[in-house]
Parts: C-alpha cells; structure tokens; sequence
C-alpha cells in the first residue's frame, strides 16, 4: 500500500510540474506576442476579449533612391517641374552647408537643391509643408528657371501647374496653389514679416488658416486650387531681384488620396491686385494694399 501511494505521489508531481511548464511555456508565448502586436483587452465578468493589431509595414526604399543614395550621401528625394527643374534634393543638419556645395559635397558657388533641416520627408509623421531651398541661377540650374511663373505668372502656370516631389520612400505631386514676391527683411515692410519658410508644422488650425490667407492674397495668380485643413504642401524658396534680399516662392497643394492630379488651369485668372511687401509699392510710386 505503501509503494502504491509512493507511486500515485510520484505521478501527482509529475502532472504538476508539466502542467507548470506548460503554462511557463504558454506564457512566454503570450508575452512575445504581446511584444510584436501590443494587444489590447478588455475584461469583463463574463468573457475577455483580445484584439490585436498589427505593426504598420517597414518603410521600404523606391529602386531609384536605393541607387542616388550611393551617388549623393545626404539625398532626401528628388524634385521636377517639367522643363523648369529635374534635380536631386539633400538634407543635412543646418540650413547653411549645401549653399555653396553640389549634392555630391563638392565647393560649389550654385549649391544643392535641399531641404529646410527642420523638416521631416521620410516617416509616417511627415511635417504638413516641406520646404526646398535652391540658389536663382542664372545658367538655369537650380532654381534658376522658377523665374518662369514670375515673367508669366499665369501663362506659365497653365503649361505647368505641378510640382512632382519623391522622396526616399515615396513619390508625391502637388498642384500649384501659389506664387509670390516676399521680403525677408521686417524692414521692407510695416505690417509684420510673413516668414513663409517657418510654417512647417500646421496642426494648429489657426496657423494653418494664417498660413493659407497669407499665401492666397500674395499670389499673383487665383487659381482653382481649393484648400482645406489638414492639407500638405510643399514650398520652393529662391532668391529674387526686386529688391535686396527678396525672395520668389511656389506652394503647391499635394494631391489628396483618391483625387485626380488634373488641374482646370482655364479658371485660374492673374490677381490684379496682389499683396506685396511695401518697398515694392515705393519703387513703382503707389501706396501699399492693406
């Protein structure tokens, strides 16, 4: 009676701790799991409910950025206009190292088509306005052709009223919403600077409200472009001649999902009575627009 009691003793521990192990093992399942797809539970008295979702995907590299990055370091994407600009777009930690150096380093008095610094191009929380910084070159390389839209404002955008912009991971177009004349300098003006270049964060409705009256009542042409929160945009900055330190600037509006890149360039009209810095309305002997 003894051994029998031994042996049923025996095979007690033995369910046990194989019961144990097996809830061990279950449980670094579950753990690994709850790693990977952070689940979320919701208890109740009478059931538990566990959903799960999954990661988002990797961002993954388009074939041609996978080449340029061996060509350019710093490459960020690549920006084209047809017949008005076809290069490459950098990025490095200021906003001053690529002015007077090509996309591949080299000293360069033309610089790089590049990047603001603070501006995020390559992840899901992308900034709401990428803004590119390129020299007016007189040879056309840069943004030396961008002088286009200011000759002929409203001829010029009818034959391109988009902005094709790729970035490492994506390819995004946008459709030319504004373009204008603006100083830099609080001097050249009364009513306070429009920095343009420093709206890149618009989740504030607002700023973004603010941004968009400034960029509407500035262009020099109305176009049927409409705008609405939570829009991205994308802003080209290059050096003008008016005045010292003035600037030319193209927006353009990005093409929302699911909505065509068709553009009715016949409804946009040029703006008669654009706002521009005060300096401008001296030198043609007028008084400023309010």
């Amino acid at each position: 009676m003894n051994t029998k009691k031994n042996i049923a003793l025996i095979m007690s521990a033995v369910i046990l701790a194989s019961s144990a192990l097996a809830l061990s093992g279950c449980k670094a399942e579950t753990e690994e799991v709850t790693e990977v797809y952070t689940p979320k539970v919701e208890t109740s008295v009478e059931t538990t409910i566990v959903t799960t979702e999954p990661p988002e995907p990797p961002l993954v590299l388009l074939p041609e950025a996978e080449e340029r990055l061996q060509e350019y370091e710093h490459y960020a994407g690549w920006i084209n206009i047809p017949s008005v600009v076809d290069e490459p777009v950098v990025q490095y930690t200021d906003n001053d190292y690529y002015l007077n150096r090509d996309p591949k380093q080299q000293k360069n008095v033309a610089g790089s088509i590049y990047a603001d610094f603070r501006c995020l191009l390559n992840t899901r929380k992308r900034s709401d306005n990428i803004v590119l910084y390129g020299h007016n070159q007189k040879d056309g390389t840069r943004f030396g052709q961008l002088d286009f839209y200011k000759w002929n404002p409203l001829g010029y955008y009818k034959q391109q009223p988009l902005i094709y912009f790729d970035t490492a991971y994506e390819k995004r177009t946008y459709k030319i919403c504004s373009m204008f004349i603006i100083n830099t300098k609080p001097e050249h003006d009364t009513r306070p600077l429009f920095d343009y270049h420093n709206y890149i964060d618009l989740t504030d409705e607002a700023r973004f409200n603010e941004f968009v009256d400034q960029i509407k009542k500035r262009s020099l042409v109305i176009t049927d472009v409409d705008i609405e929160y939570g829009d991205r945009f994308i802003t080209l900055s290059t050096c003008s001649t008016e005045f010292a330190n003035s600037r030319f600037v193209i927006i353009g509006r990005e093409v929302r999902e699911g909505e065509s890149t068709e553009v009715n360039t016949s409804a946009a009209v040029k703006n008669d009575n654009p706002l521009y810095p005060e300096i401008i309305y001296k030198y043609q002997g007028g008084s400023y627009r309010e």
